[in-house]
């Protein structure tokens, strides 16, 4: 989805070179466009390899147990 949005984004910038006003008018629309959604793509690619997931496995939720059984112990 990156490499359409940065298509986009070249074609609009292409367009700017363009002698009739509505089409450097749609390039202009086409490379705003197409370069906020490259950077937001880039940015969600970025932040979704670092990201965990969002359930735990039975190993997981047994070690969560364990260590608030471990905090609970007044004795401890």
């Amino acid at each position: 989805m990156r490499l359409v949005f940065a298509c986009i984004t070249l074609l609009g910038f292409a367009l700017l070179f363009a002698h009739s006003a509505g089409w450097v008018a749609l390039g202009v629309v086409m490379l705003l466009g197409g370069g906020i959604a490259t950077g937001f793509a880039i940015a969600h690619r970025r932040i979704a390899s670092h990201a965990r997931d969002e359930e735990l496995n039975s190993y997981e939720l047994d070690q969560l147990r364990r260590q608030a059984k471990r905090e609970d112990d007044p004795l401890r």
